[in-house]
């Protein structure tokens, strides 16, 4: 097919797009901080090869990246889940250097199409109406739209075409990490309460599969300049979702909706939820009861606390 360069190559969405595409017949050039954390997968296989850097110190080689390649990933991202606010910012920092080296560098080698991963937390909004309705009111969704905004702008005049997405909160085979969605499916094979936001809060959850099936056709198809949600067409409320979760589980869990509140909102009017389909034609279309069934076969595989059956 061709070669694709992808940050963040060590993490759950970058590992597993690098295997997806390596699958695709592509030639895989993965960036990341350490060689340790490469999945196996990805080691064994011959049309992978492995540059270690941390983008956001500046020092990576351009040399070492391909010239002419057909698509640049930025994926990298430090400090998701950091609970101080303070160390949180400061990783931002790193963050915001790491997209303006990764938009120069696949300036400088002349990639063909550079993808930015964004999030749907890039479209959180206030309640409070004093609050200027375009403000993004979450300092992950800040630090991502900034990052996409400096990626846009050095690109801006450049032959290589800059897209972007926003995606919701991914989940699937591959994400060791403690993330919402992985917590709720523990508990719901556990059979134990949930404590949760509102019923009607809104917020999307996307399969894996549809993460990476949509990235690609982004890459393929995407327009110059453009925004893409990968996820439902139709967001569902939070409460459908957990409950969906719970029936493909088949738990006993009470699910209590309310015990948290927030003066914020996913405000999904912001983005165009048809643009992907419309422009490349991919609809992300994974059954939401098999994708949590999946994702719950691979945690017990990972976690031997879990019971194997329920």
């Amino acid at each position: 097919m061709g070669t694709a360069i992808v940050t963040g190559a060590t993490g759950f969405v970058g590992g597993q797009l690098c295997r997806r595409l390596i699958e695709d017949n592509w030639n895989v050039v993965g960036i990341g901080r350490s060689k340790k954390n490469v999945a196996e997968c990805l080691r064994r296989s011959t049309n992978f090869t492995f540059v270690q850097h941390d983008l956001s110190t500046g020092t990576c080689c351009a040399e070492e990246i391909p010239e002419n390649c057909e698509v640049f990933y930025h994926l990298a991202w430090s400090g998701l889940g950091e609970s101080n606010a303070t160390q949180s910012r400061l990783m931002d920092i790193g963050n915001y250097y790491s997209a303006f080296f990764a938009a120069s560098l696949a300036q400088e080698r002349l990639a063909r199409r550079f993808v930015f991963a964004g999030s749907d937390y890039q479209l959180m909004r206030s309640y409070d109406p004093g609050v200027p309705r375009r403000a993004v009111r979450d300092s992950y969704g800040a630090a991502k739209q900034a990052c996409s905004d400096i990626c846009r702008e050095i690109l801006l005049d450049s032959d290589t075409l800059f897209a972007s997405s926003l995606m919701g909160l991914v989940f699937g085979p591959g994400d060791f990490s403690n993330r919402s969605i992985n917590t709720f499916i523990r508990a719901l094979v556990d059979g134990r309460e949930l404590k949760l936001m509102p019923y009607d809060y809104m917020v999307d959850m996307v399969y894996i599969d549809d993460v990476c099936g949509g990235l690609i056709a982004l890459a393929d198809s995407g327009l110059r300049q453009c925004e893409y949600h990968i996820g439902n067409l139709q967001v569902p409320c939070f409460g459908v979702f957990l409950e969906r979760m719970r029936e493909a589980l088949g738990s006993v869990s009470t699910l209590s909706f309310g015990e948290y509140c927030s003066s914020t909102f996913i405000d999904y009017s912001a983005i165009d939820l048809d643009a992907l389909e419309r422009d490349t034609g991919y609809i992300c279309d994974s059954d939401f009861g098999s994708a949590v069934r999946m994702t719950r076969d691979w945690l017990i595989s990972c976690d031997k606390q879990l019971p194997t059956t329920r």
